[in-house]
Formats: structure tokens, C-alpha cells, sequence
């Protein structure tokens, strides 16, 4: 430090640096300290400066342009007070500044370190922003958590009077014509909030994966149309059908897969759109994509929600009396499962009350896919020989008795063991075989009755556990279904119909 130097400091600029080169002992240790240091006289002129001040923030740099950073050292000589772990922005970076009067017997010096904290800074800034959006995501599961209570109280409501009344009316046919289908149609409406529960679980935590093969979304078109043509009708839209020819629009993909995304699309369409609207459904090839499109008349989308309404929880304004329903989970799952097709999803809405549209694009497979035959082939000419498994025993007997009034000849087996000993004596046709068995798992069974089955033989995992293609596969199914909507799927597997 040179006491003697001439020092100034430029008007609106950095103060000068001394021009001595004597240096004491512990201006030179202070000088090779890691933290960037400066000393100034009370005048704020610079006395010395260190290595790491140089290196990072440079002696006459845009540090003492920082707003309030003069302001804070002259109040250090004013107040003779020293600055403590105060943080301050210099030309985008954050310096967290500290001051100290070293008073001497010749002369008083401000020694100030200024260390760079601008990593620091923003990572205080990214946790703050992931514990705000952890905040907002409990609190949307939260209001989830209550919207799932209720929706489920509905149906629940609805089914409990509907059996006290059958109760009460005994087997009358009129007041069970009436019954009977809102019954069927509150079962469906829980199955649907669950079957959407687990799969944004299993899809979220990527347990699901796909076994692409080719599919005709002709096909997939078609068959979404089937499942929810109840649904347009009791609206009284009007579907507005453009499907190419077959095999005109071929993509990699998972047939059922595909064929929920069209069928969550298009239900949404319809809970949305008011009775007599007209809904959209086109697909068509456009160069190496296939585009499929799904547009309504109805309530439309607000521009605030538009970029979140795909992510789960999320919904339009909510009301008590939740006319439309739903959980919210339906689109999230859709774009989960048309990126993991490789494809991509957008929703398209002019406003309020104008309509919305969404598209969905997947990779186009050019060449026209070989027809797959089923690797069992099955004489469906007459009844069926099945054998239903299922630890259940309320649910097994019912499925049989069901199978039975279609003509099929039917067997029930409680677990695993009985399940093998039944196969060997009845030799069934079909196997409808539930995975969680209580002594050996349906995946053993599988294996098992397909190894000593002696001819042709179907094997159908019915449960409640979501589908795994590849420990399906490696045990010998041919088919899945989920409880409790099996019957369904069932319909396409055993001839005559169900």
C-alpha cells in the first residue's frame, strides 16, 4: 500500500488505482486471497486491489457503476459502520458485498470484498420457482382429490338407489327397463375415471410400453366412432365422418392405444358441446405424417387454459353442480400416449363459445403392412369350451353363467393349481385367466396350460392390472382385457358374439 501515491477518482467512473509499487506485508497476503478484494482510502479512491478482484471483476470495470455500491461505502465512512453480507446486481451478476473500516495510527482504509454469487442467485431463484410449482401442483391435487370424491359420490349415489329400488320392485319388467340402463351407465362412468386414473399412473412412471406395429387409422377411426356413437346420440349431434379408404393411412403404433386417444378426444368433443352441435372427425395423409383432426362447435377453450390443457389436473372454470364432469386426466393421457407414438398434439381454439379443434400428428408408415392372422385359430363355427379363472369367485361364476347364456360350455377355477388340473381335463378353447391367482400368478398358469394343451388354444389375461406387452407375450397370451369393462373386449374374441 503507497500512503504517498497520488490517487483520484474520474467523474462517473471507477476510482483510481495507486501507481506505488512498495507494497507491506499485509497488502501482499491480501492481495494473493482467493475472494476478490479491494482497499480504498475514505475518498473511495483505490488503494490496492487483489489477483482474484483483477481476474473476475476487473479494477476499474462496471462494479462501480452498480448502483448504491458508493452510496453503501460512503455510508461505511460516515456511519463508521461496517456492510455485511449485502447483495447487489452489477451488469447481470449478483455480488454479495461486505465492508470493514481498518483504521490505523497514520491512516483509516475501507477493505471490501466483492464475491460473484450469481450461481447462487439463480439457483435460489430455480428452487423458488420449483417450490411455487410445487405449491400450484398441490394445490391442483387437491382440488382434483375433492372434484374425485364427488364425481365418484355421483355414481355411487345413483347405483346405490338404483339396487335399493330393484330391492323393493322385485323383478318387475317395466320399472327394470328403466333401471337397468342408468345402472350400466353409472358403471361405465367409474370404470372410464379408472381406467384414466391408472393409466396416467402407469404411462407417468413409464411403466407402459408399446409394441408398435403397423395400424390402419381407417380402422382406428372406425372403431373410437363405435365406442362413443352412444354418446353423439344421446347428444344429438351430428358427426361429420372423413376416413380414407383402408390402408390409405398407415401409421407405427398400438391399435387399442390409438383407438383411446380418438375415443378421449372425441368424448370430450361431446361432453363440451351443446346439445345438436356437429363434431369433426377427419383423417388424411399429409407427406410423411398422418393427421388426424377432431373439431366441435362447442363451448371452446380460453386462451389462459389453452397452453395447459394438456397437463394433468388442469380444466376449465369448475362450478358445484360439475355438469360436464370429468376428471381432467383424459388429454393429459392423450398427449402422454401420442408422444410416446412419436407423434404430437395441439388444441386449437378461436375463444369462448367458438368451437374448438384438436390434431394430432404420427409418423406415416408408407408401405402398405401385411394383414397379421392371429397366431391361434379357432373353429367359431359353435359354442366354445372356457375356462374362466378368477380367485373371485363371485366375479368367476357370473362371467360363466353370462358365457353360458351365449351357448359357450364354460368351467370356473379359483386359483392357479385348479386352474392347470381343469385345462388338462376339460381342454378349453379359451382360457380367460385373471393374473392375480392366490398360489401361483396367472403368468405360471399361462405357461403351464399352454404347455400341455393339445391342440389350438386361446389364452385371455382378464384382470385389473394394466397391461405389460412383453411379460404378457413371454407367458404365451394371446389377448388382454381389463376388469371390469372385459365383456366388451370379449366380444371380439369369442364367437357367437357376446
Amino acid at each position: 500500500m503507497a500512503t504517498g501515491s497520488k490517487r483520484s477518482t474520474p467523474r462517473g467512473g471507477a476510482p483510481a488505482e495507486s501507481t506505488a509499487h512498495d507494497e507491506p506485508l499485509g497488502a501482499a497476503i491480501l492481495r494473493t486471497l482467493p475472494l476478490p478484494l479491494v482497499v480504498l482510502d475514505l475518498g473511495l479512491r483505490v488503494v490496492s486491489v487483489n489477483e482474484a478482484f483483477r481476474a473476475g471483476l476487473g479494477s476499474s470495470g462496471g462494479v462501480w457503476a452498480t448502483p448504491g455500491l458508493c452510496e453503501l461505502l460512503r455510508r461505511v465512512v460516515r456511519e463508521r459502520a461496517p456492510i455485511r453480507e449485502r447483495e447487489l446486481e452489477c451488469s447481470g451478476r449478483h455480488l454479495r458485498v461486505n465492508a470493514h473500516l481498518l483504521e490505523r495510527s497514520d491512516e483509516t482504509l475501507i477493505v471490501v470484498t466483492l464475491e460473484d454469487i450469481t450461481d447462487l442467485h439463480e439457483a435460489r431463484a430455480t428452487i423458488a420457482q420449483r417450490e411455487a410449482d410445487l405449491e400450484q401442483e398441490h394445490r391442483h391435487k387437491d382440488e382434483f382429490l375433492a372434484m374425485l370424491g364427488h364425481e365418484l359420490r355421483n355414481p355411487l349415489a345413483a347405483l346405490v338407489n338404483g339396487l335399493s329400488l330393484l330391492e323393493h320392485i322385485g323383478c318387475d319388467g317395466t320399472q327394470l327397463e328403466k333401471i337397468h340402463p342408468m345402472l350400466v351407465r353409472q358403471t361405465r362412468r367409474m370404470t372410464v375415471m379408472l381406467d384414466q386414473l391408472l393409466d396416467i399412473s402407469r404411462v407417468s412412471a413409464g411403466r407402459v410400453l408399446l409394441d408398435l406395429r403397423p395400424v390402419d387409422l381407417a380402422d382406428v377411426a372406425r372403431t373410437a366412432v363405435e365406442a362413443v356413437q352412444p354418446m353423439i346420440d344421446a347428444g344429438k349431434h351430428q358427426l361429420v365422418l372423413s376416413v380414407p379408404d383402408k390402408h390409405a393411412v398407415v401409421v407405427h403404433g398400438v391399435a387399442v392405444r390409438l383407438v383411446q386417444v380418438l375415443e378421449n378426444l372425441l368424448s370430450n368433443a361431446v361432453k363440451y358441446t351443446n346439445e345438436g352441435g356437429t363434431i369433426w372427425l377427419a383423417v388424411k395423409a399429409a407427406g410423411d405424417v398422418a393427421r388426424i383432426s377432431v373439431r366441435d362447435t362447442g363451448v371452446g377453450i380460453d386462451p389462459e387454459l389453452l397452453p395447459h390443457i394438456f397437463d394433468v389436473f388442469t380444466q376449465g372454470a369448475q362450478s358445484l353442480d360439475r355438469a360436464k364432469g370429468g376428471l381432467g386426466l383424459g388429454l393429459a393421457l392423450v398427449r402422454q400416449l401420442v408422444d410416446m407414438h412419436g407423434g404430437r398434439v395441439e388444441a386449437l381454439s378461436p375463444g369462448p363459445g367458438c368451437g374448438s379443434e384438436f390434431v394430432l400428428e404420427l409418423p406415416r408408415v408408407r408401405k402398405q403392412p401385411v394383414p397379421r392372422r392371429s397366431d391361434v385359430q379357432l373353429d367359431t363355427a359353435g359354442p366354445l369350451r372356457v375356462l374362466v379363472v378368477d380367485d373371485e369367485q363371485d366375479a368367476a361364476l357370473t362371467l360363466a353363467e353370462l358365457l353360458q347364456s351365449h351357448g359357450h360350455d364354460t368351467r370356473v377355477a379359483y386359483d392357479g393349481q385348479a386352474a392347470v388340473t381343469t385345462a388338462r381335463r376339460f381342454e378349453p378353447d379359451v382360457v380367460l385367466l385373471d393374473l392375480g391367482l392366490p398360489d401361483i400368478d396367472g403368468y405360471e398358469v399361462a405357461k403351464r396350460i399352454r404347455a400341455q394343451a393339445k391342440g389350438p388354444i386361446r389364452l385371455v389375461a382378464v384382470t385389473g392390472y394394466q397391461r405389460d406387452e412383453a411379460r404378457l407375450r413371454g407367458a404365451g397370451f394371446d389377448d388382454h382385457v381389463i376388469k371390469p369393462r372385459a365383456l366388451e373386449r370379449l366380444s371380439g374374441l369369442l364367437c357367437p358374439a357376446i
